[in-house]
């Protein structure tokens, strides 16, 4: 499947469109027809004209482009703007529209910030399950979720709901609250106990699923390699890139919260013993 940039990257929504296409297709049954179905517009061969630079976007039927390419909040806002830029005709129009595109591009300090903790995404775990819980809830039904659904105590709800909101990791639209995907991205590669702890209660939390959640349409998957040492390096990378594209791709308002870890180290002794040591301990304890 070919990996797809986020919107901001793109200074061309042909291109976007394009690559979209492409990466939808290689999933097998994703037409043109199709993605005309999902953006509620008749003509089925429209996102086809458009690419091939024979028909230009309305700001209607961007509107629909951008619900049938899942985009949400800024990403949506960006891709509108741009194909405003893109067809302008006159000096003035391109400025205006390219003063909106530089607001909404989120910035490099932004993303450093929120992947490295400092803004106190990755404080507890139970930022996340609280976030997974809130996920496509109408608004106003907080309290009920958090405490009687989850079992929070009634403070710790109060807190993480709070610090949920201030971060805007949640945010609410159309009355229904929304994970900002671009929050659980890391997409800095910098040390941080923070995210240390933060991980690893993820895979705690992944080994809480396995052991209850072991069904037909839930996939618990490991796989072990031998490759070059040379090659790790571009072997996460594409992992990396992997998992964005991804997110960019399915990441929608409404759903259920599917967690997916990709874990990618060097399977050296010391990391074994530990292993067999924590695998001892467990089973004397049964």
């Amino acid at each position: 499947m070919k990996i797809m940039k986020q919107v901001f990257s793109y200074g061309n929504y042909r291109d976007f469109l394009r690559d979209h296409y492409l990466a939808r297709k290689g999933e097998g049954g994703f037409t043109y027809e199709r993605f005309s179905r999902l953006a509620d517009l008749k003509s089925p061969n429209l996102l086809k004209l458009v690419i091939d630079g024979k028909k230009n976007l309305t700001p209607g039927t961007a509107l629909a482009f951008a619900k049938a390419l899942g985009l949400l909040g800024e990403e949506k806002d960006y891709f509108f703007f741009l194909v405003q830029e893109n067809q302008a005709r006159q000096a003035q129009e391109k400025k205006y529209f390219q003063t909106h595109l530089k607001k909404l591009k989120p910035g490099r300090e932004t993303r450093v910030q929120r992947s490295t903790g400092k803004s106190g995404l990755y404080e507890n775990i139970f930022l996340t399950m609280a976030a997974c819980a809130l996920q496509g809830m109408k608004t106003g039904e907080e309290a009920k979720i958090l405490v009687e659904d989850l079992g929070m105590p009634a403070s710790l709800a109060k807190e993480t709901f709070s610090a949920l909101t201030k971060t805007d990791l949640l945010h609410a639209t159309e009355g229904v609250w929304r994970i900002d995907a671009r929050h659980v991205i890391f997409q800095e590669k910098i040390p941080s106990p923070v995210l240390k702890k933060f991980l690893r209660d993820q895979i705690l939390f992944s080994l809480s699923a396995c052991d209850t959640e072991w069904k037909d349409d839930t996939k618990f998957l490991s796989h072990v390699m031998t490759v070059d040492p040379d090659d790790v390096k571009e072997i996460q990378e594409k992992l990396d890139a992997h998992l964005t594209g991804l997110n960019t791709l399915y990441e929608k308002s409404r759903g259920v919260p599917l967690q997916v870890n990709c874990q990618s180290f060097r399977v050296r002794p010391d990391v074994m013993r530990e292993f067999l040591k924590r695998k001892e301990g467990a089973a004397s304890r049964r």
